[in-house]
């Protein structure tokens, strides 16, 4: 940054903002602000919401910070439906005027940043579908309770709520709460541990993601390891027989030679062999040259039916798929056993590569050769955050070829699967969702259901 306003003689601009700043990310950034400050610069934030201004000046504090934003509605910032939740892009704007600028050697709180960054993480298949920080952390009575001394209750990850008065966890259901499983309750010591309503909001969030994944899971847990034989013969996923409706005798014989385990090896495309052995050694800028060179070999097939796109996402050179698509690569190509890039991608919880290969034209309901989705296959193997980006994008839920094999099947079986996603699924089939901010029937009518 001092280098870029040297590079202008000393000309400061005359606004900076900063569009929902990731404060806890790359933190080596942020020292830029100090130089802007010093520069007389005035620069503003935007926020989609009011909580997300109150965790941006929480995470200011660790880069020596003390700000009180007086965020302002933005009039221009507009509510899209499909947001669900996460308020308005741009909603809430403020000034960065801290009290004071830290001095250059100050020491950045790591470990504050990373614990907030860790945590996030953590919920970041709930950022995809919903605002957790209007929840998580957060303490308040059962609703119809108007005792004065009412049970108080904090909203824990995963549509689950925390007694403070018993540390009885409960689960979160549309119209009542019910005990997890092995009926949870965690000891006084650790709901002593509680940061109080007097504390900042997001350090509540982030005492309640701590209690939820070292306390409450270890717990869980246990409890399921004890009927897990049974659990797992009940949530192991059957693939139907038959194929449902009128399939033709070639759709049927597609089926039976991937349900065998797809087309047998056969030959390179001619000439791609150079190419293929490059990228299987790991020899990615001639691999990278071949294809310059030749535009046409980015459509070529190893023995396998897998093209030179395939081998760069497996490996994770993004930048080099990238590349590939741009000019022209086939994202939706399936290889002889019947998968695809996306079926490949979605098997690991990571969003990134997903996104990128929607970007570029990849089908989000492609089938396998079996007709498993991939919104199926992200189920099956429990990776949530990709899971819930595809329940975001509006994945066809029912998509399947085979009987029983869709996600509107599966769902409600699926092992782990948050309950958090499990309420979003049931929102976009059409059933009711989980609304934990009003649904909180009174603990005694909720332990008598129990």
């Amino acid at each position: 940054m001092s280098e870029w306003l040297k590079s202008r003689q000393g000309k400061a601009p005359d606004l900076c903002i900063m569009m929902h700043p990731s404060f806890d990310e790359h933190v080596r950034i942020w020292s830029g602000l100090r130089t802007l400050l010093e520069a007389g610069v005035t620069i503003g934030c935007f926020a989609r919401g009011m909580e997300k201004v109150e965790r941006d000046a929480w995470l200011l504090e660790a880069h020596g910070y003390q700000v009180s934003p007086d965020a302002k509605a933005n009039p221009w910032s507009r509510y899209h439906p499909e947001l669900r939740g996460h308020g308005a892009w741009a909603a809430m704007g403020w000034q960065f005027k801290p009290d004071s600028v830290p001095p250059a050697d100050f020491a950045v709180d790591q470990a504050r940043l990373r614990r907030a960054c860790d945590a996030q993480q953590f919920l970041q298949h709930e950022f995809e579908v919903w605002n957790p920080l209007q929840f998580i952390g957060r303490a308040q009575a059962a609703a119809g309770d108007t005792s004065s001394d009412p049970e108080l209750f904090v909203g824990l990850p995963d549509h689950h709520a925390l007694s403070l008065r018993t540390g009885e966890v409960w689960a979160l259901e549309p119209d009542k709460r019910v005990r997890v499983e092995g009926n949870i309750a965690l000891p006084p010591e650790v709901l002593a541990t509680y940061p109080g309503e007097m504390a900042h909001p997001f350090e509540r969030l982030l005492w309640a993601v701590d209690v939820y994944r070292d306390e409450v899971r270890k717990r869980e847990a246990a409890a399921l390891a004890a009927r897990s034989a049974a659990q797992a013969e009940r949530f192991r996923t059957q693939v139907a027989l038959s194929l449902k409706g009128n399939a033709s005798r070639a759709e049927i014989d597609a089926f039976t030679t991937y349900y065998r385990g797809g087309v047998d090896p056969g030959p390179a495309t001619p000439g791609s062999d150079v190419l293929f052995n490059a990228l299987r050694t790991g020899e990615w800028d001639s691999a990278a040259q071949f294809v310059a060179a030749t535009p046409t070999l980015l459509s070529a097939e190893d023995e396998d039916g897998m093209t030179p796109l395939f081998y760069a996402f497996r490996t994770r050179h993004y930048e080099l798929a990238r590349s590939w698509l741009e000019n022209g690569a086939d994202p939706n190509r399936l290889d002889h056993e019947g998968f695809a890039i996306i079926h490949d991608a979605v098997k690991r919880d990571d969003v990134a590569p997903v996104e990128l290969l929607q970007r570029y034209g990849a089908d989000l309901d492609l089938g396998t050769g079996m007709g498993f989705s991939p919104a199926l296959l992200a189920l099956r193997y429990g990776c949530w955050k990709v899971l819930a980006y595809l329940l975001r994008q509006g994945v066809d839920l029912r998509r399947t070829a085979l009987a029983g094999t869709s996600v509107a099947d599966q769902y409600e079986h699926a092992e782990g699967l948050p309950r958090v996603l499990r309420s979003e699924i049931d929102q976009q089939l059409g059933k009711r969702r989980v609304i934990p901010l009003v649904v909180m029937a009174p603990a005694v009518e909720a332990r008598q259901s129990a």
